[in-house]
Order: C-alpha cells, then sequence, then structure tokens
C-alpha cells in the first residue's frame, strides 16, 4: 500500500524538477565563446582583430604595404638592430599608451618585441584601444629570419 502512495509522488517530483528553470543550452544561448585550434587569436567585437601571427605571415602583411609597424622593445634594443621601417615605442615605458594613441587606429598594425611577450601585450592594449586589426610576430625580433 505505502508503494502505491511513493511511486506518483516520486513521478510527480521528478516531472516538477526536470520542467523548472532551463537548460544549459537556453541559459548560455547569449553568451558568445571562441573557442578552435588556433588559440593564438583573439578578436572582441567592438574592437577588430587581434592576432599573433607568424614570420612569413607577418613578412607578407610587411611587404603588402599600407601597414604601421611597432617595435615595442626599448631604445636600447632597437638600436642594436630592428625591422626597417619600423617605429620605436617601447611597451615598458610609462607613456606606451599615450604613444599609440597617435598612430592610425584603421591601418593595419604589426608589432613586433625580441621573443614575443611585450608584443602580445601591446596588441591586446591596442586591441583594447580600438585598434581595426593588429598583429603580433610570433618569436620576435630574436626570430627573425629576414634580418639584414
Amino acid at each position: 500500500m505505502k508503494l502505491f502512495y511513493v511511486l506518483p509522488l516520486a513521478l510527480i517530483t521528478l516531472s516538477f524538477c526536470s520542467c523548472s528553470g532551463t537548460s544549459d543550452e537556453a541559459q548560455n544561448a547569449d553568451s558568445t565563446t571562441v573557442t578552435g585550434p588556433d588559440t593564438t587569436q583573439a578578436t572582441t567585437p567592438a574592437t577588430g582583430i587581434s592576432q599573433d601571427i607568424d614570420a612569413a605571415q607577418f613578412k607578407s602583411m610587411l611587404d603588402s604595404g599600407n601597414v604601421v609597424l611597432v617595435d615595442v622593445r626599448t631604445p636600447e634594443e632597437y638600436a642594436e638592430g630592428h625591422i626597417e621601417g619600423s617605429l620605436n615605442i617601447d611597451y615598458n615605458s610609462g607613456n606606451f599608451e599615450t604613444a599609440i594613441d597617435t598612430l592610425d587606429k584603421t591601418k593595419t598594425t604589426l608589432v613586433y618585441c625580441f621573443a614575443g611577450k611585450r608584443g602580445t601585450g601591446a596588441r591586446e592594449v591596442m586591441a583594447q584601444k580600438g585598434f581595426a586589426e593588429t598583429y603580433n610576430l610570433i618569436g620576435g625580433y630574436g626570430q627573425w629570419p629576414y634580418k639584414q
């Protein structure tokens, strides 16, 4: 006789639990996650493209023209060698953000440092500031195979 009352109560409880709330898919429908094999790319909706690229891609973009080339190393590092045509804006200086504000944000911007870390930081700052396209050289100037 107890089973007669327990079974319907269990079924009613189960039906309420499955109908209450929304599914995980419905709850997450408004959030956007970008995933994929290329973990070096980060695209922010309001600011454009911000990506790390290899030396061949970097050189191809550089050769195509109409880009701004920025070396984010210290002036001392820059003096020891740099990619021709680059502007030297030291990422670790206290005026990096002020200095990049003078650049044309609508142009494709190529950045590099010595090994890639400061360049990644620079491109992220540039993306947050609204630069349309910013690309960082993977491995930096230290791995640049086209030195003169």
